[in-house]
């Protein structure tokens, strides 16, 4: 994974989460990598199966959700190197 890509991605996710962050009263500025954004409560399940549909077409791939690992493919880092891997399968 290059770093570039990676910073893409994650840049895309936050833009993504900006409404989200909003209605729950979170600073974007304040997701770090290891953010659970389930658990934060930036999103519930259903808005979190939104976010890697709205993910997948934003960044042309294909997320395989049920080959990853559900602890840590909810953190943002784990969402953006899902997407990033996908990228580049």
């Amino acid at each position: 994974m290059t770093a570039q890509r990676y910073a893409e991605v994650r840049a895309l996710v936050i833009k993504l989460l900006h409404p989200s962050a909003e209605r729950a009263g979170i600073s974007v500025e304040k997701i770090d990598d290891d953010t659970d954004l389930v658990l934060s409560g930036l999103v519930d399940s259903f808005e979190f199966l939104d976010l890697v549909n709205a993910l997948e077409e934003a960044a042309g791939v294909d997320i395989d959700v049920g080959a990853l690992d559900g602890d840590d493919f909810t953190t943002l880092i784990g969402l953006v190197q899902a997407a990033v891997k996908a990228g580049s399968a």
